[in-house]
């Protein structure tokens, strides 16, 4: 057990935010009038969805119980059993919730119409945790079978305002470790990066901002920074952020400014760039210690070449750490199903571990559920509706850790093993961020409240919301439900599409060796075309492409353990999977072009040795007959 003076340093990096005055909220301020568009029968004609006509009554009928949904303040009494377990209700909405989902994916517009209908009446946006999320879901749902051409998607879709959305980030970030945490150990790693070069880099740090969004992350950086500092030894202190609008840098400049005011022994700048701006235009000082800021942006950006690019980017930079936080996930599933799935057991967490966060009957949690979660699930359930199936420019990109760090390590980035520092400090934010579950460490075996672990040898700290939830212990006993339902979808091409999409991109084609390997295919392959007429030369071909596939294995095996001499990125993986795509493929595909020429000539030759023959029997009777 860390003593006080130990804790007292350790919880010295602590959160700090300060409001911009344009995201206070007046008080005194008069209610805005909502205009709530009027649910009477006589306005709604009958729906035609895709060639199905629905009768008014059901889509009325719909609206209607969500509406009594949206205005019932108190968790509805039949999801409870008499014995207080709530287990067999919760799997009956994840059941029903699931077959919606299908329904809607196979535009079964009259069974989903009816399931939602259910649905709305037993969930409640103020009831237990998959109740609440649950209701975000069928509202995504709904919007999703209505489709943008009704009247009501808008009304279901209906997103928050700015200051809405601000105020319930805010709230999710104060009460929640899930985003504290994060930056805490990205902040404790770059504050011990700046240590060890105090001496060589003029009491300076640069930190670039992948993504600095509101800029929460710095302010407890620029604490610590300051407690490291002297008015007579000051630290030089600068964020290069790069952000998605000139009014977000604006606003999250001023946040910072105002809050480094108040640290008179720190020096501290901000430089805002908009997304996508060249890295000329950074401002570097000399000797100054350089940390690439990596939280909660690769997963954002459109494709697996988007990623490459922007490592690439960060290693020209030569930055003296790298930080790298990610929501863990397995790879981003393309069709809607999987992505329902997978974006169902995540927000099922978040839900459950609000619950030990804030009080049921807490406005916050309501806020942070309605502005800020709830506008993610319908914007997750709706985003090929609202880009012609682009998915790419609105899910993002979930990951296996074993992913990043294959990833990173073929960029040349190597992992380096944090301070316990980090990990003492995670453990102790959140015991102060836990309420009302036990914390669960490595060593513990009980399944309930939040989990920090070491990974890698501790290259890396993980958080994670019990072993399993409530809900995913739902969804994995009806996994065989969906399994069944979308087997149709999995059996079709477009998984291997993009698979091969992603493959293509993750390659620098541009590389020498790269060209150079597909010149030989090509002249290889024309060459092979060229002497199909020579049989002897076409053999000679046959056995070393033959021969290039046997020792395929032997050269994978010593490229891997020299790609640095040629090659930007190790592609060359211990299955070989690289090198048997553009390696070991295209030579099989000459040597099966090379045998079908040669089956070809042989069957050619026997036509003509048979007719020979015939004619040589023709001869012969011809003179027997003379």
């Amino acid at each position: 057990m860390e003593d006080t003076e130990e804790e007292e340093e350790f919880l010295a990096l602590r959160l700090a935010i300060v409001a911009s005055d344009s995201c206070s909220v007046d008080k005194q301020r008069k209610r805005k009038r909502i205009t709530r568009v009027s649910l009477n029968s006589s306005n709604i004609s009958p729906y035609h969805h895709e060639g199905c006509c629905v009768s008014e009554g059901k889509i009325f009928r719909l609206l209607q119980m969500r509406e009594q949904m949206l205005k019932l303040d108190h968790k509805r009494k039949g999801v409870v059993d008499e014995d207080g377990n709530n287990n067999n209700k919760g799997l009956h909405l994840i059941h029903l919730l699931l077959i919606t989902a299908t329904a809607v994916d196979e535009n079964n517009v009259s069974l989903a119409l009816e399931n939602l209908t259910e649905l709305y009446q037993t969930v409640s946006l103020t009831g237990d945790s998959v109740q609440r999320v649950v209701a975000h879901f069928a509202d995504g749902l709904a919007a999703r079978l209505l489709t943008r051409r009704s009247p009501f998607y808008e009304m279901i879709m209906k997103q928050p305002t700015e200051e809405e959305e601000f105020l319930a980030f805010t709230d999710l970030y104060r009460v929640s470790p899930y985003f504290q945490l994060a930056h805490f150990t990205a902040n404790q790693a770059i504050l011990e990066a700046f240590e060890d070069q105090i001496e060589n880099n003029n009491r300076a740090l640069h930190v670039i901002d992948f993504d600095v969004s509101y800029g929460f992350q710095w302010p407890s950086l620029i604490q610590s920074l300051s407690e490291k500092a002297t008015n007579g030894n000051r630290i030089s202190f600068r964020i290069t952020g790069f952000g998605r609008s000139i009014e977000e840098l604006q606003e999250t400049e001023n946040r910072l400014v105002s809050f480094s005011k108040s640290f008179r022994n720190l020096v501290f700048e901000f430089q805002g760039l908009i997304r996508g701006s060249r890295l000329v235009n950074i401002r570097k000082k000399k000797h100054e210690t350089v940390a690439a800021n990596l939280v909660f942006h690769l997963n954002t950006l459109k494709n697996y070449l988007k990623i490459s690019d922007t490592l690439n980017l960060v290693r020209s930079i030569k930055p003296t750490i790298v930080t790298l936080v990610e929501q863990e996930g397995s790879r981003s599933p393309r069709n809607f199903l999987s992505r329902f799935m997978e974006s169902l057991h995540y927000f099922a967490a978040m839900f459950d571990s609000l619950d030990d966060c804030l009080p049921q009957e807490s406005n916050k949690r309501l806020s942070i559920e309605k502005n800020y979660l709830g506008k993610e699930i319908k914007s997750m359930l709706n985003c090929d509706e609202s880009d012609n199936g682009n998915y790419d420019n609105y899910y993002p990109r979930y990951e296996r850790m074993e992913t990043w760090k294959a990833r990173m390590e073929s960029h040349e980035f190597g992992g380096i093993k944090m301070s316990s520092k980090s990990l003492i400090q995670a453990k102790l934010l959140l015991k102060i961020r836990t309420h009302y579950c036990p914390l669960q460490f490595d060593e513990e075996n009980n399944n309930n409240g939040f989990k920090v672990f070491e990974r890698y040898d501790g290259k890396a700290i993980s958080l994670g919301w019990q072993d399993r939830s409530a809900a995913e212990a739902h969804m994995d006993q009806v996994a065989d439900l969906v399994q069944k339902l979308s087997a149709e979808l999995r059996t079709g091409l477009r998984p291997a599409f993009d698979n091969f999409i992603g493959f293509f991109h993750a390659i620098d084609w541009k590389e020498p060796w790269l060209m150079g390997l597909m010149a030989f295919h090509f002249v290889l392959l024309v060459v092979a075309i060229s002497s199909r007429k020579n049989l002897n030369f076409q053999m000679y071909l046959f056995l070393l492409a033959l021969a290039g596939v046997y020792f395929a294995e032997n050269l994978n095996r010593v490229l891997g353990s020299n790609w640095k001499r040629f090659a930007t990125q190790n592609y060359f993986d211990p299955h070989g999977v690289f090198l048997s795509a553009l390696w070991s493929g295209p030579l099989l595909f000459i040597a099966i072009i090379i045998l079908v020429n040669t089956l070809f000539s042989l069957c050619s030759l026997i036509v003509r040795w048979k007719k020979a023959e015939l004619r040589h029997r023709a001869r012969i009777s011809r003179n027997k007959e003379d």
